[in-house]
């Protein structure tokens, strides 16, 4: 009786002690536990694609915008390294927006952050369009990139709440995937606009679609923020809030029990400081900076096709915005793919886990039936009246215990694959382990989610290489050889994003949105000094060696993806040790 009492009891504090974003721990004793999420497969589809159309909105503003230049600096009376400056500025506000948005999100709500971005938006295409001098055109810049550029975090938050680490990356592919349709598409769009009826229909064209658009987004897209409606099954007392969510919970098909109908949200202050403590945190830095630099220099390659496919090939501005085509595609393609990736090396490093676990349980718990028998054994020698009947009992018991042990870990990795998630991680964390067991050991996330990292680095390097030195060699290369090699760096480059945010939502599930601020924050200002970078240094040693460069950087940041796969672990088993109040450091 005091066993199970214990048992229990550990059950319930594994319980508390599961993350807001992990589903519940499941148990031989209890396998009908809440789901994870009460949205179905299709009211997910619905929440995915309304993200993914949001994240569109960064990339439309900022590639339609490029056609346009010339004429821009044309029409204001001013050169056009004045007006690239728009450019960089764009990008510079597109890191360091999201690291206010991105917070808000996590507290507010989705739905809150999402309403006040838009309406930046909005009101910055409806001034741009109307803009009368440089002055403007510049600061207006900036504010539509601050309503812009902070979809993506929210969509990662958005993607984090209603997915668990096992379907994450497939779904994770799909939102990349639409943000990156812009970049095969928005610059035709931009040139035909620009082309036809000018370019202030750029802008008005921006503020229609996002005006719609924000009308579909307030009517359809629910809040998923975990720690105001938890798996989506509470009615948070907000009106904002609380609507569309109502309607999902009624026509949701997943099976939940529904707890208070209204409940209202905790008091929480929105961290601003929580993305540059995501940067500067060693769990994530190393991986931040090798991302950051592969995608500055893909990034840097864009900035410099329209000038080097004009000089070297004679292509008009029509013929240069189709060259985007092939980037685009390879953008769409790669990261589509590597979500399924995702998703199958998850499956398969979590049954090894699940394989490990179980074998290990067993391994301690005949250990400890030894150790049982060994020590009423001794009893047994030094006690005059013979050996009692408990010990008997004891040992008869042994064997059962194991089986039952066997049985409870097979059905909380069987029976419901999202909970065993929960439960196989937090037992690795869990103080209740055997006391034989030295070291505790977190899900090998590094081991699931970033093994192809490597493969693709080499692949973007060697395609980097083909796009410079094709160039240096116009005369006697055809132009589809570097329009392939961008065909080439758009899979891979995106394909190095969509790992990077994926594992950077797994490692900050609670802080889903900061976390993809802080990305985004790293590699839009480090992007933003690549693109005013590339076009001197071309100028002084050529497309050739000026690509060899960069991708001696590449080989330099490469190290943060070897030091992230070495220790990464380990960091992240040291900052759940200490989050919990726990003494001494996991290793």
């Amino acid at each position: 009786m005091a066993r199970a009492t214990t048992s229990n009891h550990s059950q319930r504090e594994d319980a508390a002690m599961t993350p807001p974003s992990d589903p519940p721990p499941v148990t031989a004793d209890n396998t009908e536990t809440e789901p994870y999420t009460i949205f179905d497969k299709r009211q997910k589809a619905i929440i995915v694609v309304i993200s993914s159309i949001a994240a569109t909105f960064s990339g439309f503003a900022g590639n339609s915008y490029f056609p346009a230049l010339p004429t821009l600096a044309s029409d204001f009376n001013v050169s056009i390294d004045l007006i690239n400056l728009t450019v960089t500025s764009y990008l510079l506000f597109q890191g360091i927006a999201p690291s206010l948005w991105g917070p808000i999100s996590d507290v507010k709500g989705r739905r809150v952050a999402y309403l006040f971005t838009f309406i930046v938006f909005l009101g910055a295409c409806i001034g741009l369009a109307l803009a009368k001098d440089y002055a403007t055109l510049l600061v207006l810049r900036c504010l539509q990139s601050t309503g812009s550029a902070s979809t993506i975090a929210i969509g990662s938050g958005v993607i984090g709440d209603i997915t668990t680490r096992a379907d994450r990356g497939g779904v994770m592919g799909v939102f990349q995937a639409g943000l990156l349709v812009p970049v095969a598409v928005a610059p035709v769009i931009g040139g035909a606009l620009a082309g036809s009826l000018g370019w202030r229909w750029i802008f008005w064209f921006l503020a229609i679609y996002s005006g719609v658009f924000l009308v579909v987004l307030v009517v359809v897209l629910p809040e998923t923020l975990r720690s105001v409606v938890g798996n989506g099954s509470l009615v948070p007392n907000s009106v904002m809030l609380r609507y569309p969510l109502r309607i999902y919970q009624k026509r949701s098909t997943i099976q939940w029990a529904p707890g208070e109908t209204e409940v209202k949200s905790r008091k929480r202050s929105v961290d601003l400081t929580g993305p540059f403590r995501i940067l500067f945190s060693k769990q994530a830095a190393p991986m931040m900076v090798y991302t950051a630099v592969y995608y500055t220099v893909w990034q840097m390659t864009i900035t410099a096709m329209s000038t080097l496919f004009k000089d070297n090939y004679g292509l008009s501005d029509t013929q240069i915005g189709l060259t985007f085509i092939g980037n685009g595609m390879g953008s769409i393609i790669g990261t589509l793919v590597t979500g399924k990736i995702l998703n199958m090396d998850y499956k398969r490093v979590m049954d090894q886990f699940n394989a490990e676990r179980e074998k290990s349980a067993a391994e301690r718990a005949v250990v400890s039936s030894d150790m049982e028998t060994a020590t009423d054994s001794n009893d047994t020698t030094t006690d005059e009246k013979g050996p009692s009947d408990g010990n008997t009992d004891s040992v008869a018991a042994a064997p059962s215990r194991i089986h039952n042990m066997n049985a409870a870990l097979s059905v909380s990795t069987s029976k419901q694959p999202d909970q065993a998630e929960a439960v196989n991680e937090k037992r690795s964390l869990s103080k209740q382990d055997s006391p034989s067991t030295t070291k505790t050991k977190t899900f090998p996330l590094e081991k699931a989610r970033l093994p192809r990292l490597p493969l693709l680095s080499l692949i973007q390097c060697v395609s980097i290489l083909l796009f410079g030195w094709s160039l240096a060699y116009s005369e006697k290369v055809h132009i589809s050889i570097p329009i392939l090699s961008t065909f080439i760096t758009g899979w891979t480059a995106v394909s190095t994003l969509s790992i990077a945010t994926t594992y950077l939502v797994d490692m900050f599930h609670d802080k889903s949105a900061a976390a993809g601020a802080s990305l985004n924050l790293v590699r839009c200002l480090l992007a933003a000094g690549g693109a005013s970078f590339v076009g001197p240094l071309i100028g002084k040693i050529g497309a050739g060696w000026a690509f060899t460069v960069f991708v001696g950087i590449q080989g330099v940041a490469i190290l943060g993806l070897v030091v992230q796969i070495r220790w990464g672990r380990a960091w992240r088993e040291e900052k759940e040790k200490v989050s919990r109040g726990e003494k001494g450091t996991t290793i």
